[in-house]
């Protein structure tokens, strides 16, 4: 059962809220709208039960990468735990499933 599916090839393609749509050479984006904190897109599984997730997620980095900058072992994925794409099922708390992240060199040079 396909939960969730972003068509971006065309110029019609729906973007989900609160990510906002933008084009950059002719190729289409989803981003998050906010300059700072977390943004999440919550897709219903209308109380089905399932036993694996399979999809595939494409991530860009701009700007600083601070995500593991105030990190502690008591993170949870209801935190900022991390700077990239995390893909969690339930909810509160809610549960890691896969997280993309980013970070940068230890010796930038």
């Amino acid at each position: 059962m396909r939960i969730g599916f972003f068509d971006m090839g065309g110029s019609l393609a729906g973007c989900p809220e609160p990510l906002e749509r933008f084009a950059v050479n002719g190729s289409w984006y989803f981003r998050r709208n906010v300059t700072e904190g977390c943004t999440s897109v919550h897709f219903s599984a209308l109380e089905k039960n399932y036993t694996a997730v399979c999809g595939m997620v494409e991530g860009y980095q701009y700007g600083h990468m601070d995500g593991f900058e105030h990190s502690s072992a008591s993170k949870t994925p209801d935190d900022l735990y991390a700077e990239g794409i995390s893909i969690t099922h339930g909810s509160s708390p809610r549960h890691h499933l896969w997280t993309y992240a980013v970070g940068q060199n230890a010796n930038p040079s």
